[in-house]
């Protein structure tokens, strides 16, 4: 039945018990396998267990978090790279160590988050906007006053 804890709808990940909605299973269309970015386990010869992501599939049917996040992405590259040319054309640094840090720090982690989730274009956007908040903080180790 619905709302009941019965032996059927409770499954062990990472060893802990969790419950999940039994309708949302390997078998069912909108299941875990079927997710974009799903990793599915194939055995080798050996009967070792790889991971394997099909990209063509990725590509095809990317989520829309995936999309929404990495337009945004790009909006925040966009937005810096003026910010990263005046430093370089005045040869000052105008933003703080505490912001570039915070922003460097608060970025990795949310591509690790995006990583795990599976985002990999939100991953390469995260990287492209680590590497940005970088070079604005070499800038400032570089032209500080």
């Amino acid at each position: 039945m619905i709302g009941e804890l019965n032996i059927d709808n409770i499954k062990y990940c990472n060893g802990l018990k969790k419950r999940v909605n039994p309708a949302y299973t390997e078998g069912n269309p909108l299941g875990p396998a079927d997710r974009p970015g799903h990793k599915s386990k194939i055995n080798s010869p050996a009967g070792e267990s790889k991971v394997k992501i099909d990209v063509k599939k990725y590509f095809i049917d990317m989520t829309w978090q995936d999309i929404t996040i990495s337009v945004v992405g790009i909006v925040f590259i966009y937005s810096m790279v003026p910010q990263i040319v005046y430093g370089f054309k005045k040869k000052r640094g105008v933003i703080t160590y505490q912001f570039s840090v915070l922003n460097i720090i608060a970025i990795i982690v949310l591509a690790i988050t995006y990583f795990s989730m599976g985002l990999l274009f939100s991953v390469i956007m995260s990287i492209l906007s680590i590497l940005l908040w970088t070079i604005l903080l070499i800038q400032k180790m570089i032209y500080s006053d």
